[in-house]
């Protein structure tokens, strides 16, 4: 295997290090037994637990690096060694890695790829598995037309044909979250994101980047075989859609946040925020710390529970039936809040009732009343 660059040369010596003095390593994590042959099919990917076998104490690890990409279109047998096999791992996953590897096993792994399709199946089964993604400006017309021509298999287009797809497709398995949840920008602006490659190539990405949102670099590679055709980094800025409260008008200091002045609206985040409120049930109610400018999300740092009655303040209370209201007073016998029930002493008879909080020392006991009745009764009590 050739790669052409003096780096990959000391990476590859730093690997032969590796795999014969891994056995040494206090920090072993993965063991990897590399199998002296393997059967894979025409161009398939030659991942490492076609090769070999990997086990560790992290089940979900070793899963994870036996589907490392180790050749990414085999079209010949061929045989791999193990210095290979590490050079493949360490330049995808980092060289940190190779101090948790232990390496056993053959010393080279005979790949015996099957018998190649004949070109006219191959056209016959591109026009039946409509699932490849292409471009149609990158095959040729004769192939579109299904007229096989001599270089119908060179034309073909991988399902990996488009870098940002390909980086678009990790990001959203990465937050698991749906596709359309999801917004991509580019901040690199190769020609490279959005070029079409022929089915013997394979973009492989890395990210450089622990978090999924807000900038995001990636390492990526196009490789053809174990040959890397090129190299770049690409730099993204990812955003996600979230459902959140947002106000309708002006909020000021001190104000109760009334059900009217707040929406949910979806907006576009480039971070995760905890302190957002997650429905507008939760901040009705409230007193606001601060101002809050018309279309501000409603932040939990900005608003406090308001209590509208405290104990031994004379409450208004309504007794609503029907079109018949009766106005009364009497004393507090607790806290309150919007909506909340409230215990309250007639002054004259010292009787004890309960009615529910929907203003500023104003309660209710009777009828339920609409949302635009106790706005009217907020309005109207002086």
């Amino acid at each position: 295997m050739t790669y052409g660059c003096k780096l990959a040369s000391f990476v590859k010596a730093a690997a032969i290090a590796i795999a014969i003095g891994a056995t040494a390593s206090s920090g072993i994590a993965e063991v990897i037994r590399l199998k002296p042959s393997a059967n894979v099919e025409f161009r398939q990917e030659v991942r490492l637990g076609d090769i070999a076998t990997v086990t560790g104490d992290d089940a979900r690890q070793s899963e994870q690096l036996a589907n490392t990409v180790i050749i990414a279109g085999a079209d010949k047998s061929t045989k791999i060694r193990v210095d290979d096999v590490m050079l493949a791992l360490i330049s995808q996953r980092g060289a940190a890695l190779g101090q948790t590897l232990q390496v056993s096993g053959a010393s080279e792994c005979l790949i015996t790829v099957g018998q190649k399709m004949p070109a006219a199946k191959a056209v016959a089964v591109a026009s039946v598995e409509p699932a490849v993604s292409v471009r149609a400006s990158a095959i040729a017309p004769e192939a579109i037309q299904g007229q096989a021509t001599p270089d119908t298999a060179k034309l073909a287009v991988s399902n990996d044909a488009i870098l940002a797809d390909v980086i678009r497709t990790r990001i959203q398995q990465e937050l698991r979250i749906p596709a359309e949840d999801i917004n991509v920008r580019f901040d690199s602006l190769s020609p490279l994101l959005e070029t079409p490659i022929p089915a013997a190539r394979k973009w492989m990405i890395r990210p450089l980047t622990r978090t999924f949102l807000g900038t995001v670099q990636f390492e990526a590679q196009l490789v053809e075989g174990s040959k890397v055709v090129e190299r770049m980094t690409v730099q993204t800025v990812v955003e996600r859609y979230q459902t959140v409260p947002v106000a309708t008008a002006k909020i000021g200091r001190g104000d109760i946040v009334a059900a009217n002045a707040v929406r949910m609206e979806r907006v576009l985040l480039d971070r995760k925020m905890t302190t957002l409120y997650g429905s507008e049930k939760e901040v009705v109610g409230l007193e606001a710390v601060r101002d809050v400018e018309l279309g501000s999300m409603l932040d939990n740092r900005d608003f406090r529970p308001a209590y509208l009655t405290h104990k031994n303040e004379l409450v208004t209370v309504v007794y609503q039936s029907g079109t018949l209201a009766i106005q009364m007073r009497g004393r507090a016998m607790g806290d309150a809040r919007l909506h909340e029930s409230l215990q309250v002493r007639n002054e004259s008879t010292h009787e004890l009732y309960t009615a529910t909080v929907i203003g500023k020392n104003i309660a209710v006991a009777g009828d339920t009343l609409t949302e635009e009745q106790e706005k009217k009764l907020r309005e109207g009590v002086h």
